[in-house]
């Protein structure tokens, strides 16, 4: 059983090299991100207001909470180049798959339960991976749900932990409450407050505290938290609910939320399971995001019911020919899963591709000010961002950007009523949309606006005023 488990770390392993370095593009917020690594290396802080790069909202509020991961990106990529960097970020995923194993083990899992709820895991991750700041947080999750089933000091390393967290991403807000429902399901095992379940209490409110320990301090749990009432989130895919289109949530986090069911069910766990394993079961279905996450601490739970179907150890000799068959089984399965996801990647992300050689046409072009651009998906914008002769309408960092000018972004994308009027208002001078698309169509039926440039996925259409200003200025 043990050749079959390192197997199947051998291909998840192989999945993620070849997702970052093959099948999936950079993600739409890495050019920003290093952008932001890159600012902060040569100036020494961080920027806390959005500046010129962008037309619509110079002066926003902005708190770049991937501050760490943008600075590791830019002097990554600039040493070692963007492979290395991207698996560096792999191997993040793979350390999460790793402590997801070493917690079901230390929960008495083995044989066929740990290699199918490792499996199952791994694919809840297959559809959110990529080269992007929340992986590199996965681990940081991971080893928080190992610690967790910890007493005595080791209960106490969360705290760096959460402060490494919270500079990483804001995700870190998960600490604390983690921490709390942990102690609830202690409760609920015990009905009583036991020193474990007060040690819990405790290091929830220093958790809480460790959160402070960044550069933005309140602001940053106060900024997470927001997000979940903020408009802006609609237009990001991730965090849009879950559905039956979404293969990391079917063939992942559904079937390890089934099995913890069974095993609670079957009394072969405790209430201890049942808060943790409840809220992130709904998280994941409101919030596509989530699902890595409900993933990783479901698959421990999940072996419950599993082992008792398939023990290990003496048992296992008598069910060693049953298990074999569903062993393949299992494995035939799960590179389907795998696959399936890996050709869904491939064909949604190209979407995220930046559309360089327009924007590369765009900066060649002598105007007398920054061209004001907008992207039919914002986060094509974002590879623009720091390039002299550009300004961008929005970008993929998204959340300083004000509502009204989201609104307008939408109604434009969306070529809603007043679009046209809205691009005037805003002066845009270029606009690059999808080559067949609702918007493409509708420019090209405006006296006002001109196609320049076309390839397999994008149009570029420039205002006839833009064109008036390069003719001027080449005069």
């Amino acid at each position: 059983m043990s050749r079959r488990r390192g197997l199947v770390r051998v291909v998840f392993a192989l999945v993620f090299l070849a997702g970052v370095l093959y099948v999936i593009p950079p993600d739409g917020d890495l050019p920003w991100q290093r952008w932001l690594g890159q600012t902060i290396l040569m100036t020494h802080h961080l920027p806390r207001a959005l500046g010129s790069e962008t037309f619509t909202a110079v002066g926003a509020p902005w708190l770049p909470q991937e501050w760490l991961f943008g600075v590791a990106a830019a002097f990554l990529t600039a040493r070692l180049g963007y492979a290395w960097f991207a698996v560096l970020v792999a191997a993040c995923a793979f350390t999460a798959l790793l402590l997801v194993e070493l917690r079901c083990a230390r929960r008495g899992a083995a044989g066929m339960a740990l290699m199918l709820c490792g499996g199952l895991a791994a694919i809840s991750l297959l559809e959110s991976f990529g080269v992007r700041a929340q992986v590199v947080a996965w681990p940081l999750f991971a080893a928080l749900l190992v610690l967790l089933d910890e007493e005595g000091w080791r209960l106490w390393l969360v705290l760096p932990l959460t402060i490494l967290w919270s500079n990483v991403h804001a995700s870190v807000v998960i600490v604390p409450c983690l921490v709390l429902l942990d102690a609830a399901g202690r409760w609920l095992e015990t009905r009583a407050f036991s020193p474990a379940l007060v040690r819990r209490i405790w290091l929830a409110a220093a958790a809480a505290a460790a959160t402070l320990v960044n550069p933005f301090g309140w602001r940053l749990d106060a900024y997470a938290i927001a997000l979940f009432h903020s408009p802006v989130i609609w237009t990001i895919r991730e965090w849009r609910p879950a559905t039956l289109d979404d293969l990391a949530f079917v063939g992942g986090a559904i079937p390890l939320a089934l099995l913890t069911f069974l095993g609670l069910r079957a009394r072969l766990l405790t209430l201890r399971e049942l808060p943790p394993a409840l809220v992130f079961a709904m998280l994941a279905f409101a919030h596509v995001r989530n699902v890595p996450l409900a993933g990783m601490l479901l698959a421990a739970p999940a072996t419950a019911w599993l082992m008792q179907r398939w023990p290990a150890g003496p048992q296992a000799r008598a069910l060693e020919s049953r298990g074999a068959i569903f062993s393949r089984i299992a494995a035939a399965a799960g590179a389907l899963v795998v696959a399936a996801v890996l050709l869904h990647a491939r064909h949604v992300t190209p979407e995220r591709i930046a559309p360089r050689t327009m924007l590369a046409y765009l900066e060649r072009q002598r105007t007398p000010a920054p061209q004001r651009v907008f992207c039919e998906d914002f986060s094509w914008c974002s590879a623009a961002i720091g390039w002299p002769n550009l300004r961008v309408f929005v970008d993929s960092r998204c959340d300083p950007y004000p509502v009204p000018v989201w609104n307008d972004y939408r109604a434009i994308a969306g070529v809603r009523p007043r679009w046209h009027a809205l691009l005037e208002t805003w002066r845009v001078d270029a606009v690059i949309a999808r080559r067949d698309g609702r918007l493409a169509r509708a420019l090209s039926r405006k006296r006002d606006w001109r196609l320049v440039r076309r390839d397999e996925r994008y149009a570029l259409y420039e205002s006839r005023a833009l064109r008036r200003a390069v003719a001027a200025a080449g005069a």
